[in-house]
């Protein structure tokens, strides 16, 4: 059998259960999610109204644009890097890869890693096994790490298989394990609440899941094979926001490894941003002590029914913030970490620089957004809909 270690994983990641790789299984059945699609295409966007989507600055291709439908052997593939980041504007999107049988039907969540290079870490929405996938840029699963049960706060004296689903992951993030370390962390955003109602619920607590990102076998190329992984190592950040219940889809880490989440206000035409302060030390697969989270900022969004803050995410140095909804990308900009974070407001937007991708054929529904540490390109994911578009990865590369 294998060690782990010996890999390159983490000593709390196992390997699957006979300590190699183990073939790939089947992925869950499609999920299709019905979107409700209404609103003013033409209403004021945050951004002074430039609307860069539709037929001539929508996504491009690596090869001819495609017409949803068609069969999946169109060429695809990640756009020239030669203008390098940070970006002044984006170009028009490039589209990656489709979403298909091999990946998560309800993709929610997109990190890009740093730690190995090549490779982007996605998971499922609410409802599916707590499994975190890492993937190549060719849309190659490469790996499945499995949250080794409970994932409930507290955690109740029943069967541990109960708990090897997520609750309601919403978003994704890369950053530091600790302040100053080296090593990254996955952070798992386990606190969509449509109804807005978990806060009152004794039984349940919104968590941040902190993973230590393992070290993947650097040969990429197509395979068949999956290294199934179960980490032993997570932890639990359980919190509660100071003012009120709230949904929230966006997730962001800051340099010292605080998560950050952004709110999804149906009847505010908004995103509220709370962070979390230091983390304490906690022990593996455990839960910290719950946090109450106070509001650090307020950014304004459109009247657009479907703009709706569904994920985010800092740049390294974080002086950047993107933040995805259904319709668009919004782009932040502002002074050096901490103090350009923390007085973080609407005045920090740029406005026009990140391109619209052809809503719905292109992005039926977006919900995830990532900046890549390498390139400083921007790339972004989709969920299926029902007979609307097809769901791909879009990368957005510096404007030439």
């Amino acid at each position: 059998m294998t060690d782990a270690r010996s890999r390159g994983y983490p000593a709390g990641m196992k390997t699957g259960a006979w300590g190699e790789r183990a073939p790939r299984t089947g992925v869950l059945a499609l999920v299709a999610l019905a979107l409700a699609c209404g609103g003013d295409d033409d209403a004021a966007r945050p951004d002074g109204g430039i609307d860069t989507g539709g037929e001539d600055a929508g996504a491009e291709d690596a090869g001819e644009r495609r017409d949803a439908g068609t069969d999946a052997s169109f060429p695809v593939g990640r756009p020239d890097a030669s203008v390098p980041g940070p970006c002044e504007r984006y170009g028009a999107g490039v589209r990656v890869f489709d979403v298909d049988e091999r990946h998560p039907p309800e993709i929610s969540g997109l990190a890009i890693s740093r730690g190995n290079p090549g490779v982007l870490w996605v998971h499922d929405d609410g409802g599916n096994p707590a499994v975190l996938v890492a993937l190549s840029f060719a849309g190659e699963v490469v790996a499945r790490i499995h949250l080794a049960a409970p994932l409930v706060y507290p955690p109740f004296p029943l069967d541990e298989a109960a708990f090897q689903f997520n609750n309601d992951w919403e978003d994704l993030a890369l950053g530091p394990c600790a302040e100053g370390s080296d090593t990254d962390c996955l952070y798992v955003a386990d606190f969509g609440d449509n109804d807005a109602g978990k806060q009152d619920n004794p039984g349940f607590h919104y968590t941040v899941f902190r993973v230590p990102e393992p070290e993947l076998d650097p040969v990429l190329e197509p395979s068949g094979e999956v290294d199934e992984l179960t980490s032993e190592d997570w932890v639990g950040f359980p919190f509660r926001y100071a003012d009120r219940a709230h949904d929230a889809e966006g997730l962001a880490v800051d340099p010292s490894g605080r998560p950050i989440v952004f709110t999804k206000e149906r009847e505010e035409d908004a995103t509220h941003v709370f962070r979390f302060g230091p983390l304490p030390e906690t022990a593996p697969r455990t839960f910290a002590p719950v946090e109450e989270l106070e509001r650090m900022a307020s950014l304004t969004l459109t009247d657009e029914s479907l703009d709706l803050a569904t994920g985010a995410d800092l740049n390294r140095s974080a002086d950047r913030l993107a933040l995805r909804t259904y319709r668009h990308v919004y782009e932040y900009r502002f002074a050096a970490f901490p103090e350009g974070l923390e007085a973080l407001s609407d005045a920090d937007l740029v406005p026009g620089v990140v391109p619209d991708l052809d809503f719905p054929r292109e992005s039926p529904q977006g919900e995830a957004v990532a900046y890549d540490p390498f390139t400083g390109h921007l790339l972004t994911i989709s969920e299926h809909v029902r007979g609307i578009g097809i769901p791909s990865l879009h990368e957005l590369p510096c404007a030439e």
